[in-house]
């Protein structure tokens, strides 16, 4: 049986004698152990001048062996890479089979400090840590793309605006296909409110990943909201409807972001006067799970405004529900047509 098979990522050398050895090596592989049994070869990935392994978005249909032999062949380049990472997904029926993100390993400084500082990260109290242990890591290997996007990450959660921006902006330079730091740098423009520019870093996010990534969803959900603020109602509505599409597992990070989505797809329509479509969207949300960021009050509001506009009775009780949970606009258009 064959499946659609994905890879896609990039691995980094510290000198010409590492690249040299994983080279020999690869060829030795392919030659003796696997002949015709692996999908990539030696000339598709290696890159002499740039010392690095590089798989651009790579989809094909393989069996289950052709892809663990391909992975292992990526998993020997790793152990001699300095940074980087290479994705590999096998889908059967829009699920996932088998999936593994191929890193470097090793007691390399440059690969040690770097995932002790990833592992620090989120961590409350950690983020100075964080940032000596990548400054070490960049030090060492100053063309480190996930280094620079990951340090850029803590310098956003420390408000050191400017540095993020160095840190993102660097790790595009190095590797144009980082979707994270992309992401990242959309944050910061949010934060900033360039919403022009987070719209574009959203874009590009989405462009460089995979829909079998939830930085792919993330990042369609905060270029919508960009484009609500922008007032750009009509790619909103593609984004949203798009997101609010997609069946996310419990265990997806951006699952308890479907509630919040509803709601922004119900602002973008009633951005483009669809009041009919709002409230049908509006309907699908459940009040009793309360997802993230989402606002029980401001639902009740859309949902009179949207019934109000298309003639339909019952917008009242609708703001009176928002009053009652706070929502202080919902009082002022209550007093405006009462």
């Amino acid at each position: 049986m064959y499946y659609k098979s994905i890879f896609q990522g990039r691995l980094d050398y510290a000198n010409e004698r590492a690249y040299s050895q994983v080279k020999a090596l690869f060829i030795n592989r392919i030659d003796n152990y696997y002949h015709n049994d692996a999908h990539f070869k030696t000339e598709d990935l290696f890159d002499d001048e740039m010392l690095q392994v590089v798989i651009p978005r790579t989809v094909v249909q393989l069996s289950e062996k052709y892809w663990k032999n391909t992975v292992n062949l990526f998993k020997l380049c790793a152990d001699y890479a300095i940074a980087g990472y290479v994705g590999a997904w096998m889908v059967k029926d829009g699920e996932i089979m088998h999936y593994s993100m191929v890193r470097p390993t090793g007691d390399k400084v440059v690969v040690k400090e770097y995932n002790k500082a990833v592992a620090l990260i989120g961590e409350k109290g950690k983020e100075e840590e964080a940032i000596h242990r990548l400054n070490i890591a960049i030090a060492k290997f100053d063309k480190h793309s996930s280094a620079y996007e990951r340090r850029g990450v803590v310098n956003l959660q420390l408000e050191h605006y400017e540095d993020a921006r160095y840190d993102f902006d660097k790790s595009i330079r190095l590797d144009e296909n980082n979707a994270f730091a992309y992401f990242g740098r959309g944050n910061l423009n949010i934060i900033e409110g360039k919403w022009e520019a987070a719209a574009e870093d959203f874009h590009m996010a989405i462009k460089k990943s995979l829909a079998l990534q939830y930085i792919h969803w993330r990042a369609r959900y905060k270029k919508g909201i960009a484009h609500i603020q922008l007032k750009e109602y009509d790619k909103a509505l593609f984004e949203f409807k798009l997101f609010t599409l997609r069946k996310f597992k419990e265990d997806d990070k951006n699952y308890n972001l479907y509630n919040k989505a509803l709601l922004l797809y119900a602002e973008a329509l009633l951005g483009t006067r669809q009041y009919d479509e709002a409230i049908e969207v509006l309907k699908k949300i459940n009040p009793e799970v309360r997802n993230l960021d989402f606002d029980l009050g401001e639902m009740y509001f859309k949902q009179g405004v949207a019934k109000l506009k298309a003639g339909k009775k019952g917008y009242k009780k609708d703001w009176t529900e928002a009053i009652n949970l706070g929502h202080d606009l919902a009082k002022k258009w209550l007093q405006e047509h009462s």
